[in-house]
């Protein structure tokens, strides 16, 4: 199908019909596409929706319509006299200009919108590369990153990073991992789920090892921006590289994922007209009333990403404290940018049997490692939304009653005192109130709205929790 695009795009539509209706193209079915299914996205399915504590969350705290509105004098206004038309497949000039401001080289037409992040990958990955075609991917890494080229019959290297290691990229191992059909270089920084960011001098590194091999970079940058140190900001890749690729999206950095928009950025002009022409197949064009909030966004976007992390700089202090405390239980690489990382269990229990129970029992939802193919000991947390700190009490409130009762974590028990620092710093901004309280017991808050008071129900469960979890006497 590349092929193919490749010519369209290039505006050869000579015999185009006849090619299309040949009898050999219509009957060969051997290269349909078998994907197999995106595991993040089917164990939200079963809980996103449900589960009443997000701590899993990779995007940052949401805003209103209303409040989007009000950071732009008259938008308001202009917002409901939007025409609901068709809007340019490009994505509106209006928006591409906003999103030149996102880099230093790039104009409006070398801005492709797409629907959201994932429509952008799945559109780069089909008409850019073609069956046989070798790529490495900084791993672990959003599933699409490599199982859409896996499914077009790409050969896949996983360029793996550890956290013993701080999650830092091998250059040795990037350079053995080259092969005469390499065609890209796929890399994610700031990075979901480590939170791992590059230096710039090695970002320059990989460049090098790229334009000496002819290599594309395929950069996803969802998180630029959300750096705690913005000394360490990043460039665009497209902005240092001729055959890169920048991905963009309002969902992470911007906490906008209602509204669908991401893009892509590239200096190259064959990979810009193939991916147009590919998503002629796809949303053609975006939507119109999320073109124009996008474009509010971006005209506010140092307001908007201050906003966001203040929340994110909160939260790691009460993140930092956690884990210090329970850091018999729990390991982590502390990120430097983003809004997630993943941290490791240091028990025996399968971190997928770990996260479901603490669901199902504290309705607090953790995503497993399992949804990124790495091993069964870590899991993804979330900390740009404004509610983490009571999502934080939650599952504290699970692991005391679990750790307290039996000894199959492992470890020692925790100082009361440490408990006592946690509760005050999570209290403090979950508004929780003391045991003496009257009792919350509402559809929101069935067992309580304090971990005292939550506590008093938990032992007639214990029986029913430690069965469920395989407790065998560990």
């Amino acid at each position: 199908m590349a092929w193919r695009l490749r010519e369209w795009a290039g505006i050869n539509l000579a015999g185009w019909y006849d090619q299309i209706y040949h009898p050999d193209f219509i009957l060969d079915r051997k290269d349909t596409m078998k994907i197999r299914p995106f595991q993040i996205e089917r164990f939200f399915a079963r809980y996103e929706f449900n589960a009443p504590y997000l701590l899993s969350s990779s995007d940052c705290e949401a805003l209103t319509i209303q409040g989007l509105l009000s950071m732009e004098e008259g938008a308001a206004e202009q917002f409901q006299q939007h025409w609901l038309g068709y809007t340019e497949s490009q994505g509106s000039p209006e928006l591409r200009q906003a999103i030149t401001t996102q880099y230093q080289s790039i104009s409006i037409e070398q801005i492709l919108v797409h629907a959201g992040a994932e429509e952008a990958i799945f559109t780069f990955m089909n008409a850019v590369l073609e069956k046989n075609d070798h790529i490495i991917v900084h791993f672990p890494c959003y599933q699409s990153l490599f199982e859409i080229a896996n499914a077009i019959g790409c050969e896949v290297t996983l360029w793996e990073t550890h956290a013993e290691d701080g999650w830092e990229l091998d250059l040795e191992s990037l350079q053995h991992s080259i092969k005469a059909n390499t065609r890209a270089i796929i890399v994610n920084c700031p990075h979901n789920p480590t939170g791992y960011l590059m230096s710039k001098a090695k970002q320059q590194q990989i460049i090098e090892i790229a334009r000496e091999h002819q290599c594309i970079i395929f950069s996803d940058e969802v998180y630029r921006g959300l750096e705690q140190n913005q000394d360490e900001t990043l460039p665009a890749a497209c902005d240092l590289y001729e055959h890169a690729v920048s991905l963009g999206v309002m969902s992470k950095t911007f906490g906008l994922p209602g509204l669908r928009i991401g893009w892509i950025a590239t200096r190259d002009p064959q990979i810009y007209a193939s991916m147009a022409a590919f998503k002629d197949y796809l949303t053609i064009c975006n939507s119109a009333p999320s073109e124009f909030l996008a474009t509010v966004a971006l005209h506010n976007a140092s307001t908007i990403i201050a906003r966001n992390k203040a929340i994110i700089e909160e939260n790691m202090r009460l993140l930092t404290t956690f884990f210090a405390a329970y850091s018999h239980l729990f390991s982590w690489v502390a990120p430097r940018a983003g809004s997630i990382a993943f941290p490791r269990i240091q028990f025996e229990q399968d971190i997928e049997h770990f996260c479901t129970d603490l669901v199902q029992k504290q309705g607090v939802l953790l995503l497993p490692g399992t949804c990124y193919n790495f091993g069964h000991q870590h899991f993804r947390i979330g900390f740009g939304r404004k509610n983490m700190p009571e999502c934080l009490m939650r599952l504290e409130d699970y692991i005391k009653v679990v750790k307290g009762s039996y000894s199959w974590f492992g470890g020692e028990r925790i100082a009361g005192e440490d408990h006592d620092k946690i509760d005050q710093l999570i209290g403090s901004h979950a508004g929780a109130s003391n045991a003496d309280a009257p009792l919350d017991d509402s559809k929101d808050a069935p067992f309580g709205s304090t971990p005292e008071q939550r506590l008093r129900f938990l032992p007639s469960n214990l029986v029913l929790m430690v069965a469920t979890l395989g407790w065998s006497g560990r």
